[in-house]
């Protein structure tokens, strides 16, 4: 058998390989038998399977190397940042430069975080741009640190060191809510003091997320409370006032009405009975202005009252008959045929 470079014999009983190559006339050739040939092919291929072993063992250290370094490390340090800024610390700078991707990974988790930051800011901006005194906090479960806008340490009266407290630990808040509700303010909805102020709170709370409005109500409870003094202040004055002005006039009345039982003449009985109508068409002014201060008071009683309408309707022509007889005014009253002369009704006054 031959090949292009050579061939298989037997030589001296002996499977060989024969090459032979022309040089000149002559013929330079070699002969080795295939059992040589072959005895180091074993050893040769252990030998190049050991080398490709350690250039695979070689490769593999050099690759995991290179991915703890500049991969995994770097995917780790991203880690760590991100679940602080899920803690709310959102002034954390993600910056990891170790491979291009990374770098642009950190710069959108830059640019996300930046914001979030801004449309705080905004919001904080628009608030203080209404004048309200107005403080939001959020915080969850999962989350260390609360987020706390800049007014809320104002509302609360805060100190800093109070304030850094608070702001590192969502439980240390909760305890300081819980006890800011037990200082409940009386006819007030979600209400509470505070340190010689009256702030209003309400929160809500989705899936562990709480977020809370803190909303300085001082000023507003103040007028309320002031408003209400002075409407007890008045109310009081006009009690005490129309006591004072029906102690004489019960006295003046109870005269007359010694004058209508012992008088005999007609026309001084007809004065008697107008001092008797015009006494007490006062006391009833004077009613009235008890009824205003109950009315502005929220203590207004609505009672129902039988009267006589011909007797109202004289009362009533007494009052007017005076004053229309100062001016000298000309006053007729005229009876219809079908009006009845005794009628008993109800008033509600």
């Amino acid at each position: 058998m031959a090949d292009k470079n050579g061939f298989y014999t037997h030589v001296n009983g002996v499977k060989s390989y024969c090459v032979f190559m022309e040089s000149g006339e002559n013929y330079i050739g070699r002969v080795i038998s295939c059992q040589d040939m072959f005895r180091r092919v074993p050893f040769t291929m252990a030998w190049i399977v050991f080398c490709l072993i350690a250039v695979a063992v070689i490769l593999y250290y050099v690759v995991t190397r290179y991915m703890n370094q500049y991969v995994i490390e770097g995917i780790h340090s991203i880690n760590d940042k991100l679940n602080l800024i899920s803690q709310g610390n959102l002034d954390e700078i993600v910056d990891i430069q170790s491979s291009a991707e990374l770098a642009e990974l950190c710069r959108y988790i830059n640019q996300m975080k930046n914001s979030i930051l801004d449309n705080r800011r905004k919001i904080t901006y628009i608030i203080g741009k209404t004048k309200m005194p107005v403080g939001v906090y959020e915080y969850n479960h999962y989350m260390k640190r609360v987020n706390i806008s800049e007014h809320v340490p104002e509302i609360l009266a805060l100190k800093a060191g109070e304030y850094e407290r608070l702001s590192a630990d969502y439980k240390v808040f909760q305890e300081f809510i819980i006890d800011l509700r037990r200082n409940v303010v009386d006819d007030e909805s979600c209400v509470y003091s505070c340190r010689e102020r009256y702030v209003k709170l309400e929160e809500a709370e989705h899936n562990g997320d709480v977020f809370g409005v803190i909303i300085d109500v001082t000023e507003e409870i103040e007028k309320r409370k002031k408003a209400e003094d002075e409407r007890e202040a008045k109310s009081r004055f006009f009690s005490n006032m129309s006591h004072e002005i029906r102690t004489p006039i019960n006295a003046v009345l109870g005269m007359n009405e010694m004058i209508l039982r012992e008088a005999c003449d007609g026309q001084i009985l007809t004065y008697a009975e107008n001092i008797k109508s015009s006494g007490k068409m006062l006391l009833y002014l004077i009613n009235d202005i008890l009824d205003i201060s109950k009315i502005e008071s929220g203590k207004m009683e609505i009672i129902p009252v039988e009267y006589e309408t011909p007797a109202f309707l004289m009362d009533l022509w007494n009052v007017i008959y005076l004053r229309a007889k100062e001016k000298n005014w000309c006053l007729t009253w005229r009876r219809m045929k079908r009006f009845p002369v005794c009628c008993t009704a109800m008033m509600y006054g």
